[in-house]
């Protein structure tokens, strides 16, 4: 997704920090679905950056594991943020934070994410912006295929 996005990152002179959790489990689901979340998570990330006056431009991707079975994904951005009470509300359809938002990006992914036995959720920063989260459930581990038994007792 940054291949793709990277020159409208570059055009707002962002700068993008990803961090890969080791040895991550493949995600079950639909990907290009998801991979239209990721989108999604990067493009708002982008846009509150561009609002944001004299800030540090920066997006901060991080993946882990959280617990096992399940795959994390954190967007954070030094963007304008939101205020407390309307955190929840962004993920509502025809509710944007940006002049020219249609609000939808942020429920199409809810209903992507909650489709694959996921959660996702915003949190404020702290400092500046906003984080979103998604976590999602793991590809099950196939068993090793049974070894045939040539030998041994047969009774």
């Amino acid at each position: 997704m940054l291949g793709l996005l990277r020159n409208d990152i570059q055009g707002k002179n962002i700068v993008v920090r990803f961090t890969r959790g080791q040895a991550l489990p493949t995600v079950l689901g639909d990907p290009v679905q998801l991979r239209q979340v990721v989108l999604n998570l990067i493009v708002n990330a982008g846009e509150a950056i561009a609002l944001a006056a004299s800030r540090p431009r920066e997006i901060r991707i991080d993946t882990s594991q959280p617990e096992v079975g399940r795959v994390a994904i954190a967007v954070r951005d030094t963007g304008v943020g939101v205020k407390e009470p309307e955190v929840e509300q962004i993920f509502e359809r025809f509710v944007s934070t940006k002049p020219q938002g249609l609000g939808m990006g942020l429920a199409i992914s809810r209903s992507i994410v909650e489709a694959h036995h996921g959660r996702i959720w915003a949190t404020r920063n702290d400092d500046l912006g906003l984080t979103l989260h998604v976590e999602l459930p793991v590809r099950p581990q196939r068993d090793a295929p049974a070894s045939a038994d040539h030998g041994g007792d047969r009774s």
